[in-house]
C-alpha cells in the first residue's frame, strides 16, 4: 500500500484517472489533497473520491498537509504561470511528479527551485481504464525510495517503464502518449470504408472495434511479433495482400505514421521552449 502523503495539482481526464486508481491501489484517502479551480463541481458523481479533500486554490491547502509527492497534472502552457505558486512546497524529502507533455526537468525546476527533485512521468489515455503505458525518468539525485514512490503511483494505471536519457522523452510522448489517437483515426477510417463498401454504420463499427480489440490482444500475447503476426494472416494473392500492397506502396501507412510521430515529437520538443 502507498503510504505517501499525495499533492494533485491540476484534475482534468488524466488527474481524474489517478485518482481512480490510487484509490483502487488501496492509497488512503486522507493522504491525497487535489487543488483545483473547479473545486468539488467535477467530483460529484464520483462516489470513491468521497473522502478526498479537493480546494480551489493553493492558499486554502491546510499548512499542516506536507506531501512527500507532488503531481502536476497540467497543460504545459500554464507551467511558468502556476508551477511557482508551489516552490514553497518543496522540502528535502518531497519530489515532484510531472506528467506536463515537452517540458524538461531543467525547465521545471526553474519554474520551482534548482533543488526540487523532479521526476517526468507519460502515460496514456489508457489510464482511464487502467492499461497505460506510462514511461518515466529522473533527475540523478532521485533515490531509492523517492523513486519507488513514483513509480507505484503510476503502476496504479498499467504498466511502467523507466528510460535513463530524457531526450527520448520527446519519441515516448509522439509514440504512446500521442498514439491512441492515431489507432482511434484508424477506426474511424475503418468503419468509414466498410459504410462505402454497403455495410450498415452499426455493423461497420461493431467489425472494426472487435477486430481491433482482437488484433490488439493478439500482439498483448508477445508471443510473436507484429511483423510475424501481419505475415501470418497474408496469404500469397489474397485478399489481405491486396490490400496491404496499397497499404503500404509509396507514400504508404508507414511513411505516413513516420511524419505523424515525428511531427509529434517535433511538437513535444517546441513546448519545452515556447515561453520559456
Amino acid at each position: 500500500m502507498i503510504q505517501d502523503k499525495v499533492l494533485l495539482v491540476g484534475c482534468g481526464n488524466m488527474g481524474v484517472a489517478l485518482l481512480k486508481g490510487w484509490v483502487s491501489y488501496g492509497i488512503n484517502p486522507s493522504n491525497i489533497c487535489v487543488i483545483e479551480p473547479k473545486g468539488n463541481d467535477f467530483v460529484n458523481s464520483i462516489d470513491s473520491f468521497a473522502n478526498i479533500k479537493i480546494v480551489d486554490s493553493l492558499n486554502k491547502l491546510k499548512q499542516d498537509f506536507q506531501p512527500n509527492v507532488i503531481i502536476f497534472a497540467i497543460k504545459p502552457q500554464i507551467a511558468r504561470e502556476v508551477l511557482p505558486l508551489y516552490s514553497s512546497l518543496i522540502k528535502n524529502n518531497s519530489v515532484c511528479l510531472s506528467i506536463m507533455a515537452g517540458l524538461t526537468i531543467d525547465k521545471i525546476k526553474s519554474c520551482l527551485s534548482k533543488e526540487a527533485l523532479v521526476v517526468r512521468a507519460m502515460p496514456n489515455m489508457a489510464a482511464s481504464i487502467r492499461s497505460s503505458i506510462t514511461v518515466m525518468c529522473s533527475d540523478n539525485n532521485i533515490n531509492k525510495t523517492q523513486r519507488l514512490s513514483c513509480q507505484k503511483l503510476m503502476e496504479s494505471i498499467g504498466e511502467v517503464e523507466w528510460i535513463d536519457d530524457e531526450y527520448n522523452m520527446d519519441a515516448v510522448t509522439a509514440v504512446s502518449g500521442s498514439g491512441p489517437a492515431y489507432v482511434f483515426l484508424f477506426c474511424e477510417s475503418l468503419i468509414e470504408a466498410g459504410v462505402e463498401s454497403g455495410l450498415t454504420p452499426e455493423l461497420s463499427k461493431n467489425l472494426a472495434i472487435s477486430t481491433l480489440s482482437g488484433a490488439c490482444n493478439l500482439l498483448s500475447l508477445k508471443e510473436s511479433s507484429p511483423l510475424s503476426l501481419r505475415q501470418s494472416i497474408t496469404s500469397p494473392g489474397g485478399t489481405t495482400a491486396a490490400a496491404l500492397e496499397v497499404l503500404m506502396s509509396g507514400n504508404g501507412i508507414n511513411k505516413i505514421i513516420f511524419k505523424a510521430v515525428d511531427a509529434a515529437r517535433q511538437k513535444s520538443k517546441a513546448i519545452s521552449e515556447k515561453g520559456f
